[in-house]
């Protein structure tokens, strides 16, 4: 069970990681973004205009217009080597990584799910093994919240070790455990 514990803890990690780097990826890629807008001279122009500008291009994408490959042959016209041609690469680049990421992401949730729910199902399984599954809910909780005071005593050694004197053989037989 202990190896569920650090599985989880491990994907926690491996999540959070994901995060920072998704979040230094939208940065980069606002950087990039701005930088290629520098590049073109559209930044003199009114927020309005270019508000407008970037309602077309979501409205062109959303029904795959026909001017998007209007407009990714006006961006091929960059010269190799130019900054434009540079920062256009990066741009991909950068939004590559963020669906790779997002794909990532998406499978450390999914494997941090599936580890807690194991975890889960086998503690369940010891609650029946133990011949308890009929017993109430409270019942149970109580017993569990004793036997945690009795292993943060000072005789928790020689409880734990009774505890597990019992319960190893029952573990033994279960092929499933």
């Amino acid at each position: 069970m202990a190896q569920y514990g650090a599985r989880i803890a491990s994907l926690k990690a491996e999540q959070l990681r994901l995060a920072q780097l998704q979040t230094d990826l939208a940065a980069q890629r606002r950087a990039q973004i701005g930088k290629l807008a520098e590049q073109l001279g559209v930044l003199e122009h009114e927020d309005e205009l270019l508000a407008g500008v970037f309602m077309e291009l979501e409205a062109a994408i959303a029904s795959n217009s026909p001017r998007l490959a209007q407009w990714r042959d006006a961006a091929a016209g960059f010269v190799p080597g130019t900054p434009n041609r540079g920062a256009a690469r990066r741009l991909r680049k950068t939004r590559t990584a963020l669906v790779r990421l997002e794909m990532r992401k998406a499978r450390m949730t999914s494997l941090q799910r599936t580890a807690e729910t194991r975890r889960t199902f086998k503690l369940g399984s010891l609650i029946v093994k133990a011949g308890l599954a009929e017993e109430e809910p409270a019942v149970l909780l109580g017993m569990l919240m004793a036997g945690a005071r009795v292993l943060n005593a000072s005789n928790a050694v020689e409880s734990r070790r009774r505890w597990k004197e019992l319960g190893a053989p029952v573990l033994e037989l279960d092929p499933t455990r």
